[in-house]
């Protein structure tokens, strides 16, 4: 009849008489509630939390995105008020945390202040059980009743097997089959406790059942207490009016309170029914039946739903749905409900074999409303090994509909990892003696951000733009081994032939991208080369046979290495039908080239004893020289597309070969890198005080190997042009200055930056500060700055000056990126936190991420509360704009998560797991248990 009336109420007042009718409803309730339970408790906290309780309720009536869950209010609290008058309780009260083996910490020990601890008990036959030992009962009085039973009065104890009892007052029968009890009844076996005021306990069927109750499951940090409390012959254990928490005792954060409860070990399930959720003493939901997880075990269930509410999707909820359905595969279903978007569902199998293991993912979402077009992502990851043979196999294959899905609908749902690149692969690993021997099938999925590019399931061309994806190897054969030489010197040999297939959609691909491009010879009045490759298709024989050597010294050591690479192709491109055969007659198809490289690594340990300020220090010097020799090999008809770039320079790329990565091309170099590091670290802390290092390439020769394809008598070629008029980075003789500086100021403060320093311009190529500030009661603050410049595109010669900067098309505002960001988390005391990040990007004088919230964490039950602001398309950069005088502002949303974590039962959670994001947003950040 309440809920009848209620749904009239509302139906009749509207939404804001509707709220005041469930406001006084409920403190009525309450108020009743509270009398019939013998306590009154009108207290104004407990009044209050009630009317916030009621007022949260109502309050979705006014939410225009929630207009259904509004009319909803009143049904549910209509349910809660008839589910909890149903489900009152004569339970007892709690008992003084002595008493349930609790132990406090002598000193606090991260969010818990205690925990429950078992004594040791004196049981003379613990190995045995319970039908196969002796009793052992023992009291300070004990005599023979009429019926031929023993009395036990005064300290009874009585034990078998692992059971241990205490009792005040004892009586058992004449067949010693069965035990009443009385007094202060104490019950342990196997990491539980059992406290009651009466009881009885059937020796022969294992069967016990006591009066007002309390039990505590040491290992579970799981206490509580029943009107009556039986553990059956079978194990389980069956609670009549009770109530449960992990809480610690005297903390009432949250319990379970349940008309009837039945605890099963052997299935690690909980049933309860008639059971209402209470925060704080206030009923806060209603379950007509439960069933819960009581140990560790995977069971069938509900997992912790997802909410959110942002103004580009309205509301999205999502409620996993869990299936055990054996010890080694399960499913997980996830319905989704996307207010402008749409229903969507994803389900995901898990498997688990002797010998291989898997996951299968597939979500779906039919006519996206706001895409107006089918959103999809597919995802299969397998490894395992053959039995007995050392060979091991993997597989992924990800694939999504669009560019846009993970922006658009991942976001930390289902379990996705967001991704630009997805690993398309199919790989078998052999060993044979010292031979690694590897099959392998990959490619990649380049997600576009354009919505134009659609994507079919299985059809590795359908949407696929040529020279926006990687290359797929189909296959790639490779042989490596490691052969000992003797004194010291190793043979390495690699071997890979590899076939090159770029999949593309001739639909939605330019001409530019797929044909080559044809250019005269130079100086021939007839005759033709391929200036651009376009998407051909090839074979590519690697060969990379190597020697190395190491010697080491407690004070040095050397690392020599001679290689040869040597590459042959067998292209295959795709002709224009403007290309005549005469033309393609004149084109090198089968190019090859065969280069060797030479490095040697030396460094020295030098150190030293020292005192500064009155405190000791080993201070060390680390001198070291690299010199690497490539020397320059034609390699202008060998295309770059299939897996080469050059490598971006770097602090580490001083002390490496190679100036290019993959094995297409192998850039020139002939230089000597200098570096030295020194390290200060105190002799009485045996920590590392500080460190610096410095480093800088000098080159012996001009650079000319580049990812063009110019033939070497062309014009453009920069090496046919004064010296003046050729790029900066290719004839500079020495590099930028490389530095690396880390300083822990104190226990407290630690300082690190790296920077990169053209002094011939006085300008910073890069650069990446940081300083933080932790505390070991979890205190932690960072200051965060990077600078990325690109002053050098477009300057020319070796001497450049600071004013040819202006004549040079360097442009902060075009290429060059600031950022800086300062993130922290206080700790309020042992419970509370507060975090925060303000991340600002200087050059489009905007904000990148900001985030600030407060989270409680107790033994039993943690909340987070965040608020979030964050860029939508964070890959998009649009380009300066004139007319406005500014950057395009990037798309943005916002949004409030709270996550609710009732320790010992599961989550409820806002906007996905709110973990993920704090601990890479906010470096210090862990979640603390």
């Amino acid at each position: 009849m309440m809920v009848k009336a209620l749904v009239q109420a509302e139906k009749n007042l509207g939404s804001a008489k509707c709220e005041a009718a469930i406001i006084l409803v409920f403190l009525c309730w309450r108020h009743l509630a509270s009398i019939k339970s013998g306590r009154i408790q009108s207290e104004p906290v407990l009044w209050g939390l009630s009317l916030l309780q009621a007022r949260c309720l109502s309050f979705l009536s006014f939410f225009p995105s929630a207009r259904r869950v509004a009319r909803l209010s009143c049904y549910v609290l209509g349910g809660w008020v008839l589910g909890a008058s149903l489900a009152q309780a004569r339970i007892p009260a709690d008992l003084p945390a002595h008493q349930l083996d609790w132990q406090p910490f002598a000193s606090p020990s991260g969010v818990c202040w205690g925990e429950y601890v078992s004594p040791l008990l004196d049981l003379p036959e613990p190995h045995l059980p319970i039908d196969q030992a002796r009793l052992f009962a023992e009291a300070d009085q004990a005599g023979y009743s009429p019926s031929g039973g023993v009395d036990l009065l005064g300290q009874v104890r009585l034990r078998q097997g692992p059971l241990y009892l205490l009792a005040d007052r004892a009586h058992l029968n004449a067949e010693r089959t069965q035990a009443q009890l009385e007094g202060q009844l104490e019950v342990r076996q196997n990491n539980l406790l059992l406290r009651g005021e009466r009881g009885l306990y059937q020796l022969h069927d294992e069967y016990l059942r006591l009066e007002q109750a309390h039990f505590v499951v040491h290992d579970q940090r799981l206490r509580g207490a029943a009107w009556q409390l039986e553990q059956l012959p079978d194990g389980r254990v069956v609670l009549h009016q009770s109530r449960l928490t992990t809480c610690a005792p005297d903390d009432q954060a949250w319990r379970v309170v349940a008309q009837r409860l039945v605890l099963n070990q052997e299935s690690g399930f909980g049933d309860a029914w008639h059971v209402r959720m209470e925060i704080q003493r206030v009923p806060v939901f209603y379950w007509p039946y439960l069933r819960f997880p009581i140990d560790d075990r995977r069971h069938t269930g509900l997992l912790t739903p997802s909410l959110a509410y942002s103004s580009s999707t309205g509301l999205d909820l999502a409620q996993p749905i869990y299936w055990n359905l054996a010890p080694n595969y399960d499913l997980t279903f996830y319905p989704r409900y996307i207010e402008k978007r749409g229903s969507m569902w994803g389900l995901e199998a898990r498997y688990l074999q002797a010998s291989d293991q898997g996951l299968l993912f597939y979500a779906r979402l039919a006519d996206d409303e706001l895409a107006e077009q089918d959103r999809w992502h597919f995802s299969w990851h397998h490894h395992g090994h053959w039995p007995g043979q050392p060979l091991r196999y993997q597989l992924h294959l990800d694939q999504v509909s669009d560019g846009r899905y993970f922006e658009d609908l991942a976001r930390g749902r289902f379990g996705e990892d967001e991704a630009d690149d997805l690993l398309q692969q199919v790989r078998v690993d052999y060993r044979w003696r010292a031979w690694q021997l590897t099959a392998n099938v990959q490619g990649y999925q380049k997600l576009s951000v354009s919505r134009d590019a659609h994507y079919t399931l299985w059809d590795w061309r359908a949407g696929r733009e040529a020279g926006k994806q990687d290359y797929f190897r189909l296959p790639q054969l490779e042989a490596r081994t490691h052969l000992a030489l003797g004194g010291g010197w190793q043979l390495n040999w690699l071997s890979e032939l590899t076939r090159f297939d770029q999949l593309f959609d001739e639909q939605v691909s330019e001409p530019g991208r797929i044909h080559p491009t044809l250019r005269p010879l130079p100086g021939e009045s007839e005759g033709w080369y391929a200036s651009h490759w376009g998407a051909a298709r090839a074979w590519r024989l690697h060969l990379e046979p190597s020697v190395t050597q190491e010697w080491r010294w407690p004070w040095a050591y050397i690392r020599p290495r001679a290689a040869v690479r040597y590459n042959h192709y067998w292209l295959d491109p795709y002709w224009s039908e403007h290309q005549t055969s005469a033309q393609q007659d004149w084109i090198e198809t089968e190019p090859d080239m065969l280069v060797p490289l030479a490095s040697l690594d030396l460094g020295l340990y030098l150190e030293r004893q020292d005192d500064l300020f009155g405190w000791r220090y080993r201070q060390t010097l680390e001198p070291r020289l690299f010199a690497a020799y490539i020397p320059f090999v034609e390699q202008y008809q060998i295309p770059t597309a299939f897996d080469s770039a050059l490598s971006e320079f770097d602090f580490n790329q001083l002390f490496r070969a190679e100036r290019s990565t993959g094995r297409d091309r192998l850039a020139d170099i002939q230089k000597v890198t200098l570096g030295v590091t020194q390290r200060l670290i105190s002799q009485e802390a045996g920590r590392e005080v500080g460190s610096l290092s410095l480093a800088r390439e000098f080159y012996l020769d001009d650079r000319r190997i580049a990812l063009s394809y110019l033939h070497p008598d062309e014009e453009p070629r920069f090496e046919n042009l004064p010296v003046d008029e050729r790029p900066y980075d290719q004839v500079r003789r020495a590099s930028n200055y490389a530095a690396q500086l880390s300083w822990n100021i104190t226990t407290a403060w630690r300082f690190n930056t790296q920077l990169l320093w053209d002094e011939q311009l006085g300008v910073t190529d890069r650069s990446a500060t940081r300083l933080s500030y932790s505390r070991p009661e979890g205190h932690q603050l960072n200051f965060m700055h990077t600078y990325t410049s690109n002053y050098a595109q477009g300057l020319r010669g070796r001497n450049p000056t600071s004013e040819d900067l202006d004549h040079s098309g360097w442009s902060y505002r075009d290429r060059a990126e600031e950022q800086y960001a300062v993130s922290g988390l206080y700790v309020l005391d042992e419970q509370w936190r507060f975090f925060a990040k303000l991340g600002y990007d200087w050059k489009r004088d905007e904000r990148t991420e900001s985030l600030a919230g407060l989270e409680y964490n107790s033994c039993c039950w943690q909340v987070q509360l965040v608020w979030r602001n964050w860029m939508t398309n964070v890959n998009e950069a649009p380009g300066f704009d004139a007319e406005l005088d500014a950057f395009p502002a990037r798309n943005r949303d916002r949004g409030v998560f709270i996550r609710f974590e009732f320790k010992g039962l599961g989550g409820a959670g806002a906007g996905g797991s709110t973990r993920e994001l704090l601990g890479t947003e906010i470096p210090g950040y862990t979640d603390r248990q």
